[in-house]
């Protein structure tokens, strides 16, 4: 293809496009642009704000520096950048400098540094689309790549948003030759290295977006595959045998067309067509323009970066600064909103807090509200998995984002944010809001930290006073004294009681002396039995801040917390306030606390004796620990001239296990236990839990023959009584004087020998070893 000579305008396209350009007018002034060849000689400048006469000096001075080959001059308060421009062009090369004056301490070199190249850049747009012009006359007269390009800058005002950019650019696309199909612009994800749609001419592709993600890595080797074969799109006969995004399957026709910068791949444009009708015609054409725009889109996507980094710098550094600088949960929710303001002001930005804080009513602050949630819910969602959650609403043009505000510990709320239009978030932004709300829950977290320290500080005090008092004093009513006295002074209780559970029923004589006068009332064990009974079974404490003890009652708050040892309930401690509400949640933890702190105190001064049993008692089935079965059965060698030994096995265990879950296969053992103790003889048999579903029986001075009636009897009970129906094996085996076998390890060995062969033999039999 032969070209007409062109002569390019440096000057004229440099003055164009800084005329245009309006973004420089508010982001860089006061400042000056200009540009210059090559042996200095200052071409053209633009202005941009006031300049003050000091501004004006110094680029008068810079005018004698430009001959020289510096890039960079400065004084005190302004600096100059200089940037090579080359142009090479097919019929006319330029080789020259682009400069700007700016503020010295407004704008750094990288900041400067991008906006130059930026504008280079566009530069060798304007050059690319002159010559791109006269390169496809012959395809389009009127609709020319400069006459594309022109248009979609101009409709968008030169924007550098890039959503707003690929909007009219799709249109663009979209229009030629009346192509009747679906268009779809994707950028490159940084993230999770996939093309993911940025805009489309049917919007329902963007509330989808997740369908149309293609793997970078897989769809750029197919590029270079057909680059190899000399074409520059991905048509639908190249990949119809290829999977490469969800909805694939549903176009006839499909065309892949990259927008590469360089060795760089920006992103792709697809078209979709899903009737099989005459693609496009004109792909050469709008390979080039792609080719020729790109440019563009890098120098929107290097600026959108930078001013967002800025930013985002600029927000994180000032919250930081006020959450390191406070300890008030009021102030930091403030400043993570002001921030979030500040970012996207068109937005509407609540924020749903879970916990109840005590916050000003200026704040835009609604309490998160689970009662009304549903499956679809976001904000419940967000708080909940303590993920970002997003929704575009095509129908209603809206975007919302649910951001968890979350420290290390926990989720304390969700920030809702809500914009009347349908915004498409880089990963960079989503990153950057969840960064800010995080950096907000943890300075959230670190003042409630701080203050719970404190009280817990003092809290930690009164414990460890509480408990040495206690522990220097064993005498019980001293114990009780004390801790009434303690109580009544910390917590402004009116009553203070003390239960030890001595019997399954509760009753007047479970009250311990010391305990306030009202507890050994009659009316005040009848009315407070169902509540001690509940806390006796459920062995959790209560909380009540407005309750009606009964008809007679003038107590309206209660706390009562068990006394748990070895985890049985072996008392409780209980405070009543006569108004409602004497007692906050932090004073019934601390209440918890002292009463668990105090427990043992009263477990030594009472229940010593209880002590030494349950060291001995396995805590599930109440029957003796396999230790202590050891110590017996050796002593009954020394004392007695014969005993036998039953060793028994819950048969298919795990199944019950299985079936019925591990709390009723605790119950069956149980039933089984029992059923052991109803069949031995009282304080001379010794019966035993062995370890899991296995116990055991120690006959001290009985025959083998008598151990085997008994271990019948055992098993035909058990097989009566469980519910769920189970069968237990049997083995059984003895010793004496006169045969010698007086060893724990050949008596229990011959008993397991003979509950295998019982098991071996289908299992519910009673075996011996002779």
């Amino acid at each position: 293809m032969v070209l007409e000579p062109c002569s390019i305008n440096f000057s004229k396209l440099f003055y164009m496009l800084l005329n245009e350009d309006n973004s420089l007018e508010n982001d860089f002034s006061p400042a000056i642009i200009f540009l210059c060849n090559r042996e200095g000689e200052i071409l053209i400048t633009h202005e941009y704000g006031d300049l003050s006469k000091e501004m004006i000096d110094f680029y008068h001075s810079v005018e004698e520096f430009t001959n020289t080959k510096e890039l960079t001059y400065s004084n005190r308060e302004y600096h100059m950048y200089r940037k090579l421009i080359e142009l090479p062009a097919d019929l006319e090369d330029w080789y020259g400098y682009l400069g700007i004056i700016t503020e010295k301490s407004k704008y750094d070199k990288k900041v400067v540094s991008t906006l130059l190249l930026g504008l280079i850049k566009s530069l060798q747009i304007g050059t690319k689309l002159i010559e791109e012009e006269k390169r496809n006359k012959h395809l389009l007269n009127k609709d020319s790549v400069h006459y594309f390009i022109s248009r979609i800058l101009k409709e968008t005002e030169y924007t550098s948003d890039i959503q707003v950019f690929s909007h009219h650019f799709l249109n663009c696309l979209h229009q030629l030759n009346n192509y009747q199909g679906e268009v779809i612009f994707s950028l490159t994800n940084k993230a999770s290295q996939v093309f993911n749609p940025v805009e489309a001419t049917d919007k329902s592709v963007l509330q989808w977006k997740e369908l149309y993600e293609i793997d970078k890595e897989s769809l750029i080797n197919y590029f270079l595959e057909m680059k190899e074969k000399g074409f520059t799109a991905l048509h639908y006969i190249d990949i119809k045998d290829r999977k490469l995004f969800s909805k694939q399957c549903e176009y006839e026709n499909i065309i892949i067309i990259p927008v590469s910068y360089g060795i760089k791949y920006l992103g792709i444009v697809i078209f979709l067509d899903k009737n099989n009708r005459a693609m496009l015609k004109s792909i050469e054409l709008i390979t080039v323009l792609l080719k020729s725009i790109a440019p563009w889109f890098k120098r929107m996507i290097d600026y959108e970066q930078m001013l967002f980094d800025k930013t985002r710098k600029d927000l994180l550094l000032k919250v930081n600064r006020k959450f390191h600088s406070s300890m008030d949960v009021n102030a930091i929710l403030e400043e993570i909103l002001q921030a979030l303001f500040e970012a996207y002001p068109s937005f509407q930005i609540n924020l749903l807090l879970s916990h109840d804080w005590n916050v000003p009513e200026h704040l835009p602050i609604e309490p998160l509200d689970f009662q009304v949630s549903t499956e679809d819910d976001l904000a419940a969602k967000a708080y909940l998995t303590g993920h970002l959650q997003l929704e575009v609403s095509i129908n209603e043009s809206k975007t919302f984002l649910y951001v968890p505000l979350k420290g290390k510990q926990g989720v304390y709320g969700v920030f809702k944010m809500g914009a009347l239009s349908t915004k498409v978030f880089l990963e960079d932004e989503l990153e950057f809001i969840q960064v800010l709300a995080d950096t907000g829950g943890s300075a959230i977290e670190n003042a409630e930290l701080y203050q719970q320290s404190q009280q817990h500080i003092a809290n930690l005090k009164l414990i460890n006073q509480t408990s040495q008092q206690l522990n220097e004093n064993l005498k019980l009513s001293d114990v009780v004294q004390y801790m009434v006295n303690r109580m009544v002074q910390d917590f402004s209780a009116d009553e203070v009681g003390f239960i030890i559970f001595r019997d399954k029923n509760f009753s007047s004589q479970d009250i311990l002396d010391g305990s306030s006068s009202y507890f050994f009332s009659i009316d005040c064990i009848h009315t407070l039995k169902p509540i001690v009974e509940k806390v006796r079974t459920n062995k959790e404490g209560v909380f009540k801040g407005n309750v009606e003890l009964g008809n007679d009652s003038n107590f309206h708050s209660m706390m009562i917390v068990p006394m748990i040892h070895n985890k049985e309930v072996i008392g409780a401690v209980m405070v009543l306030g006569s108004q409602a509400y004497s007692f906050s949640f932090d004073m019934f933890k601390l209440f918890r606390s002292l009463v668990q702190h105090s427990t043992l105190a009263f477990v030594n001064s009472i229940l010593h004796g209880e002590l030494e049993h349950l060291v001995i008692t396995d805590y599930l089935t109440k029957l003796y620990t396999r230790e202590y079965l050891d110590d017996q059965i050796t002593q009954s060698f020394n004392q007695d001239q014969k005993g036998s030994f039953i060793l028994i096995d819950i048969d298919h265990f795990k199944q019950i296990n299985d079936r019925f879950g591990h709390q009723i296969g605790d119950d069956v053992i149980i039933q089984v236990a029992n059923s052991i103790n109803d069949n031995i003889r009282g304080h001379q048999d010794l019966a035993a839990r062995w370890g899991g579903e296995e116990l055991a029986v120690y006959l001290r001075g009985a025959e083998l023959e008598d151990a085997v009636k008994i271990a019948e009897r055992i098993r035909e009970r058990v097989m009566k009584i469980t519910n769920p129906h189970v069968t237990v094996s049997c083995g059984v085996a003895s010793w004496s004087e006169t045969i010698g076998n007086k060893s724990l390890k050949t008596l229990f060995n011959f008993a397991d020998q003979a509950l295998y062969n019982a098991k071996e033999n289908g299992r519910n039999k009673v075996k011996f070893t002779p």
